[in-house]
C-alpha cells in the first residue's frame, strides 16, 4: 500500500468477524485506514516513511505485528488496538489519541508501548459508555511518555485485565482512571474492574479527577503524596474521588 486511503465499508468479516491480513504494508506518504463497522487485523509488518491515520472510522484496526513505519499514529474516530508481545507495534513515531472525537488506543496481551502517548477526552461511544482514550485488555505497559493534552481517561475494564503506565504523564489536565460516562457526558455507563498501575515518577503523585462521573477499581499508587500531574499541591476537595 503507498499512501492513499484503504478503506472497509463492512464487506469484510461479515458477521463481525476479524479477517487477517498477513501481508506487509509499506507507507509511502501518510496513509488513511477506515474501518467501517467491523474489525480487521494486520499481522503483517507495516513499514515505511508514512504516518498511519484512522480520523473515520466506527470499527477497530487490530495491529498484531513488528512495525516499523516511522511518520506517527493518529487516531481520532475509531479504535487501534495492538495486540500481543511484538516489538514496535505502533512504528517509531509518537502517537496521538483524541478521544474527545471518538477515538481510542487499545492496548492487550501483553503489549508494551515505548513511543511517546498523547490522549485527550473519554474515547469512542461503546455499548459500555465512554470509557477512556487508552484502554488495556488483559495485560499490557506503556513505557513511554504520555502527555495530556486535555482531561483524559485511562480503563482497565474486566475485571482481571491489568494495565500498567511506567512512562512519566505530563500536562495540567485532569485524568480519570476506570470511570465512565454515557454517551452525553454525564455519569453512567459502566466503569472498569481492572487493576491500572502507575510506576516509575507517576507512583510519587496523585492525579486530579474530574467530578460527575463514576470510579470503581484498584489503582495501585501511593496516597501519601497529593499532586496534580503538574506537580502542584492539590486540595481535600479536589481529590474526593480519587482511589486510594
Amino acid at each position: 500500500m503507498q499512501g492513499g486511503i484503504a478503506e472497509n465499508y463492512g464487506l469484510f468479516g461479515a458477521g463481525n468477524s476479524a479477517p487477517s491480513n498477513s501481508s506487509p504494508w509499506r507507507l509511502e506518504s501518510d496513509t488513511e485506514i477506515r474501518i467501517v463497522g467491523d474489525s480487521v487485523t494486520l499481522s503483517g509488518p507495516v513499514a515505511g516513511p508514512g504516518a498511519l491515520l484512522m480520523t473515520n472510522s466506527s470499527g477497530t484496526l487490530h495491529l498484531r505485528g513488528t512495525n516499523l513505519y516511522a511518520g506517527g499514529t493518529l487516531v481520532t474516530r475509531g479504535r487501534l488496538s495492538v495486540i500481543g508481545a511484538s516489538v514496535l507495534p505502533l512504528g517509531t513515531g509518537d502517537v496521538r489519541v483524541r478521544g474527545d472525537t471518538g477515538g481510542q488506543l487499545g492496548v492487550q496481551e501483553a503489549v508494551r508501548v515505548t513511543n511517546a502517548v498523547a490522549i485527550r477526552g473519554y474515547g469512542w461511544a461503546e455499548s459500555f459508555g465512554q470509557l477512556s482514550a487508552l484502554r488495556f485488555s488483559s495485560t499490557g505497559t506503556v513505557s513511554g511518555p504520555v502527555t495530556l493534552e486535555g482531561d483524559s481517561r485511562i480503563v482497565a475494564f474486566a475485571s482481571g485485565d491489568m494495565g500498567e503506565v511506567s512512562g512519566p504523564i505530563s500536562g495540567a489536565y485532569n485524568l480519570q482512571i476506570n470511570w465512565a460516562t454515557n454517551y452525553s457526558g454525564t455519569a453512567g455507563g459502566t466503569p472498569g474492574t481492572g487493576t491500572i498501575t502507575l510506576s516509575g515518577d507517576n507512583a510519587a503523585r496523585r492525579f486530579r479527577q474530574s467530578p460527575g462521573a463514576q470510579q470503581s477499581a484498584a489503582v495501585r499508587q501511593p496516597c501519601a503524596t497529593h499532586r496534580d500531574v503538574a506537580g502542584r499541591e492539590t486540595p481535600d476537595r479536589q481529590r474526593s474521588g480519587s482511589a486510594h
